[in-house]
C-alpha cells in the first residue's frame, strides 16, 4: 500500500515535467542555418507522440512500470500498413472503363461484359458499327500507408538478463 500510495502521489508531477507544455520534444539547433530545420523537426516529433500516438497514455505507463518494476520501456517503431479500397462496377460503357484503366492507382478486374442491341451501319460510310459494350468491373485501390508508432512494453516482455551491465550486453534469446 505505500508503495502505491508514493507511486500515485509522484505521478502527477513526473507528468507535469514532460506533459505539461504542448512541446513533449525539442530540438535545439546548432546555429542559425539549423533554426527552421530544428522547429520542423520539433513540430513534427510532437505530432508524432501527441496527435499520432497517445503519447501521454503510453508514457505514464512506462513510468508507472519503471517506479514500480524498476522497468519502464517505450517501444518505437515503423509500423507498415497497406489500405486496400474495393468497389464492384457494373454498367460500365467502353469510355469509362478506359478512364478507370487510365488511373494508375486502380488494379481493375474485369467481371463480365456483354454487348447490348444489334449492329448498326454507319450511314456515312457504309461500315458495321459493333454494338456498345457494358461491362462490370471490381476495382482495387491500394493505399500504402505507414507511422511511427509508440507504445508502452510490459516489464515482463522485455526481458534483460540479470548479469547485463547494458542493453548491449543483455541476452538476446
Amino acid at each position: 500500500m505505500d508503495v502505491r500510495d508514493t507511486v500515485q502521489a509522484i505521478m502527477p508531477s513526473l507528468m507535469r515535467i514532460f506533459h505539461s507544455t504542448e512541446r513533449t520534444v525539442e530540438y535545439v539547433p546548432q546555429g542559425p542555418e539549423d533554426v527552421a530545420a530544428a522547429k520542423q523537426a520539433s513540430e513534427y516529433a510532437n505530432y508524432i507522440i501527441n496527435r499520432d500516438n497517445n503519447g501521454f497514455l503510453h508514457m505514464h505507463a512506462a513510468f508507472k512500470d519503471a517506479l514500480i518494476r524498476k522497468a519502464g520501456v517505450l517501444k518505437c517503431y515503423w509500423d507498415d500498413q497497406t489500405k486496400f479500397e474495393t468497389h464492384d462496377l457494373s454498367g460500365l460503357d467502353d469510355n469509362a472503363l478506359s478512364a478507370l484503366m487510365s488511373d494508375p492507382d486502380a488494379q481493375i478486374d474485369i467481371v463480365a461484359s456483354e454487348r447490348v442491341g444489334e449492329p448498326q451501319i454507319d450511314p456515312m460510310t457504309g461500315q458495321i458499327i459493333p454494338p456498345p459494350s457494358v461491362h462490370a468491373v471490381r476495382v482495387t485501390y491500394v493505399h500504402p500507408d505507414g507511422r511511427v508508432k509508440l507504445e508502452a512494453v510490459p516489464p515482463e516482455e522485455f526481458l534483460i538478463s540479470r548479469e547485463a551491465k547494458s542493453l548491449e550486453d543483455s541476452d538476446a534469446s
